[in-house]
């Protein structure tokens, strides 16, 4: 499809600023509380993956899936929880492996291209629903593309559509721009999170993680390098990176999707951003905000973000 309006969210001062607008959506985001009920599922592999449930028997189904080293607690996924359960959806609030509170039970844990996760949650959830939309954010979104795209699972013909908030879909690129100076402050929050879970891991699993090594990681690139590939079945760092970017599975995307993604997003290098792909598949929609900074999208006197807005008018168009 044609690359919609680069202009339409239009911030005031400082929202304009791509780290001003990032930083204060994680932190300060306007969500209500949300009580979920919570269910185990288990793997084919053995292992579990915690989903948090708004449940009021409808007949339509929201997925979530959240970002790096986020859970059903981040502020996004409440906020979308509450605005789609008030519009008739139940909502399925997934938590990666070693996200939900308690860590899982294998040596694994989650990564960017864990479509088999994915694929898993919804045969086992999705069934009694007449439609199921997935929605996708910054990693989640990378994942949900990938999925769709891969051609890899039998796709359940529930699936109706999919969003893709700020998604890193060429990984290699976002990785390096993470690692510049001017983003040194999330490189370490993610950093300090991953090896809080690691040593968790390490415990667990002593004779599969040499901790000490990992603690010399400087950054997540080496712990992609010495942990996420090898752990996953990946040579190293580059080849879990090109395997799981998503760019390259946006062609052969079926269903209807929806990309929002901002030219001000410090996380995300531009070959991030799938211009050609969203323009070579009638399905897919690729916002490109000025601003919005990463799962950002503030909207100064009103409840909602503009990301949520958008959200919802995509998913209610795609369920009439």
């Amino acid at each position: 499809m044609p690359v919609l309006s680069h202009t339409e969210y239009k911030p005031g001062f400082p929202f304009t600023s791509g780290h001003f607008n990032s930083i204060y959506s994680h932190f300060a985001r306007r969500t209500e509380s949300v009580k979920y009920t919570r269910e185990r599922l288990n793997t084919p592999d053995n292992d579990f993956l915690d989903i948090d449930w708004v449940k009021a028997n409808n007949d339509k189904l929201i997925i979530l899936c959240h970002g790096l080293e986020g859970s059903s607690d981040s502020n996004y996924i409440k906020e979308y929880a509450n605005g789609f359960s008030q519009l008739g959806f139940d909502i399925a609030a997934v938590n990666y492996r070693g996200c939900s509170g308690e860590m899982n039970l294998l040596p694994r844990l989650y990564h960017s291209g864990s479509s088999d996760d994915l694929d898993a949650i919804i045969q086992q959830i999705g069934l009694g629903y007449n439609s199921i939309d997935l929605i996708g954010f910054s990693l989640g979104g990378n994942m949900c593309l990938k999925y769709l795209g891969e051609q890899v699972f039998s796709i359940p013909e529930n699936l109706r559509s999919c969003i893709a908030m700020s998604p890193p879909t060429d990984l290699e690129a976002t990785c390096h721009q993470i690692l510049k100076k001017q983003n040194w402050f999330y490189e370490r929050r993610f950093k300090v999170s991953l090896m809080e879970k690691l040593t968790q891991k390490a415990k667990q699993f002593p004779d599969k993680l040499n901790i000490d090594q990992l603690k010399e990681a400087k950054n997540i690139l080496l712990i992609d390098d010495l942990f996420t590939a090898p752990m996953h079945g990946f040579k190293d760092a580059v080849d879990y990176y090109t395997n799981c970017s998503s760019k390259q599975f946006i062609p052969a995307i079926t269903h209807p999707c929806l990309i929002i993604t901002s030219i001000d997003d410090p996380f995300l290098a531009l070959e991030a951003i799938p211009y050609e792909e969203a323009k070579a598949n009638d399905n897919v929609y690729l916002y490109p905000c000025n601003y919005g900074g990463h799962v950002g999208f503030h909207q100064r006197g009103n409840k909602q973000s503009w990301m949520l807005e958008k959200s919802i008018e995509f998913i209610l168009q795609q369920n009439n």
